[in-house]
């Protein structure tokens, strides 16, 4: 039992005048234990940061190799003087944390020493500032959360218990304590079984976990809102945290007084005690390795989550030229959702100015020659010579200049010359084919969108002895589905070419399993080159 440790603490901290030289004092008299006091100073005023560490049999500070756990408490202030008197609910994080550390280094006296080190980190203020938050007011911090995190999250931490009252929210209902999902670079992970046993056997009851969401777990000063800072710990370590909030039935304000519950502070302190005997000694873990492996296999990096995110002045801009609308609203997100959050994609259309009946008058092929094929936003196809278009196309580019953009991805997969850019262009064909060259393939399969474009394709890819295939993008899969069964039976073909920028990601998934050969979607292939090289 831990009530002991509670109360004689919540005496020491319910003061006016409390600071970090009292809990050095409490703890200088443990054999062993190191306690040290920071003042810091922020923009609202003054707090002391409290560093304990109770080493362990093998721990490393004494250069052992057993992990090491932080037990941290969570808070903006002890007290909300002098608008208010007295201790505050938002401080019982910091009264469990520091009662948790108590035991710890009385058990550490008594010779009931640990395997691996634990350090218990907080900050003590009794004035600390408070701020408007729905539906109740959140205690504020004399310095930021950064600021914070500087001070109490170490590298030496394996694994992290962020304790924190959690009760100014409607959606933890439940009076006791709660613990979170494990968090770590940012992924919301499974609980771990491990944690829920611990509670299981701390409580005598079945374990309770509260709602994350995902901006729960971004740094504060980002515009999103928060539950609160418990798992702000998780924006500045690598190592795994569990929130363990101190909670109530009914919405009670972190400044208020009169609110700490010792019972349900002591079972939070005990439950991280428990973690920590258990976790040092390799019996317990905060999330499953396998599974966090596969996860990034599978997903990438979400470290991202960890930062303040890309404000729009800081994106990368990227223009599109298309011809018409082509598959414009689909490819756009599909491409931007490509590329990520640091990029905007920006699109202009040649023929953007001109209706239906114009493009039909002035741009349709009757020279025979090489064909542009683009799908209208009214849903006609039409047919374009390309060499009238190439006018068109030149006068968007020189648009994209003026307004300061300097990469610009043709969407059109056409060979074109005498465009002048002073950027960068970046053209979707002569990439194709200068992947083909890199490749050294020959004998490939090309799908085009019109019977008319067959020859013009041909010929552009004709040193890759092509054969080709006509179905559009823009006139259901049934077509698509027919050419590459059809190129897929041939034998000597060995990769097939998605001709037009209207061809999505599905229609390359429905290619590649129909015909059972490697495919080449331009769209992509330029979104990919342009993720690498920015």
């Amino acid at each position: 039992m831990l009530l002991k440790e509670v109360m004689e603490l919540f005496d020491i901290l319910d003061s006016p005048s409390v600071n970090g030289k009292d809990i050095v004092m409490l703890f200088k008299g443990f054999k062993d234990i190191e306690v040290s006091a920071e003042t810091v100073r922020g923009e609202k005023g003054v707090t002391d940061f409290v560093k304990i560490l109770v080493p362990g049999k093998s721990g490393k500070a004494s250069g052992g190799a057993s992990p090491t756990i932080g037990i941290l408490g969570t808070l903006g202030g002890l007290g909300a003087r002098p608008v208010i008197t007295g201790f505050v609910s938002d401080g019982d994080g910091a009264l469990a944390a520091l009662a948790a550390g108590l035991k710890i280094a009385r058990m550490h006296d008594r010779g009931d020493i640990l395997l691996g080190d634990v350090i218990i980190s907080t900050h003590i203020c009794p004035d600390a500032p408070t701020e408007d938050h729905f539906p109740v007011a959140f205690m504020d911090s004399p310095v930021s959360d950064m600021t914070i995190n500087k001070h109490t999250v170490y590298e030496e931490m394996d694994a992290i218990l962020s304790l924190d009252t959690t009760k100014g929210n409607r959606m933890v209902n439940s009076k006791g304590f709660a613990i979170s999902n494990t968090v770590k670079e940012g992924y919301i992970l499974k609980t771990h079984d491990n944690l829920l046993k611990a509670m299981e056997r701390v409580t005598g009851k079945s374990p309770v976990l509260f709602p994350l969401a995902l901006q729960d777990i971004t740094p504060f000063g980002n515009g999103l809102s928060h539950i609160n800072c418990i798992l702000q710990p998780a924006v500045s370590t690598h190592a795994p945290v569990v929130g363990v909030a101190i909670t109530s039935e009914a919405v009670v304000a972190g400044c208020a007084t009169g609110a700490s519950h010792f019972t349900d502070i002591e079972l939070a302190a005990r439950f991280c005690v428990e973690v920590a005997k258990d976790y040092v000694k390799g019996s317990l873990s905060f999330y499953d390795e396998d599974e966090y492996k596969l996860l990034r296999s599978l997903y990438g990096d979400m470290k991202r989550f960890k930062t303040f995110g890309i404000l729009p002045g800081e994106k990368k801009k990227i223009g599109v030229l298309r011809i018409a609308h082509s598959g414009v609203e689909g490819a756009m997100e599909e491409i931007e959702n490509f590329l990520g959050p640091g990029f905007e994609v920006i699109e202009k259309g040649a023929m953007d100015p001109y209706s239906y009946e114009d493009i039909v008058k002035n741009f349709t092929s009757v020279t025979g020659g090489k064909v542009l094929t683009s799908e209208l936003r009214t849903g006609e196809t039409v047919i374009m010579d390309e060499n009238e278009v190439y006018i068109e196309m030149q006068k968007t580019l020189n648009k994209f200049e003026e307004e300061g953009i300097k990469t610009v991805i043709l969407f059109c997969t056409g060979f074109f010359t005498g465009l002048e850019f002073g950027g960068m262009l970046v053209e979707p064909g002569k990439l194709v084919k200068s992947c083909l060259t890199g490749l050294k393939i020959k004998n490939i399969g090309i799908i085009v969108p019109e019977k008319e474009q067959i020859f013009g394709s041909f010929m552009d890819y004709e040193e890759f002895i092509p054969i080709v295939e006509a179905a559009s993008p823009y006139r259901g899969k049934e077509d698509i589905e027919k050419a590459a069964k059809k190129l897929g039976h041939l034998e000597e073909v060995s990769l097939i070419v998605l001709d037009c920028m209207g061809f999505d990601m599905e229609m390359r998934e429905m290619v590649l399993q129909k015909s059972n050969k490697p495919v080449i979607l331009p769209r992509m292939l330029c979104a990919s080159l342009l993720k690498e090289i920015f």
